[in-house]
């Protein structure tokens, strides 16, 4: 059970501090872990720890919500980093003019 409510931990939003931090050392910040998060969704990371890493069924839907909010959040992050709230709000204002935030 200890080691069920450790690997837990591996899931959810505790995980976002650690993948700014290691971003921020090298010098990237929130972009390194925006592409980090993608990378392990690409390669099927996370589908990978939630089979090796629970053997109780409750432990791994729990397991599952956490890491479908923190899927949710991340989509969310990454819009604003690049702008993309911003640029819905300026073309349902009717601005005509083009903005590529992502280009700064």
């Amino acid at each position: 059970i200890v080691a069920e409510a450790e690997n837990l931990d591996e899931f959810g939003l505790q995980v976002l501090w650690p993948l700014i931090r290691r971003g921020a050392q090298d010098g990237k910040g929130i972009e390194a872990a925006i592409g980090t998060w993608q990378r392990r969704k690409e390669y099927q990371f996370w589908t990978a720890r939630l089979a090796d890493s629970f053997r109780f069924a409750p432990v791994r839907e729990l397991a599952e919500r956490r890491l479908a909010a923190f899927d949710q959040m991340m989509a969310e992050l990454e819009r604003h980093h690049e702008g993309e709230d911003l640029r819905q709000a300026i073309e349902q204002a009717g601005s005509s003019q083009t903005v590529d935030f992502a280009a700064g």
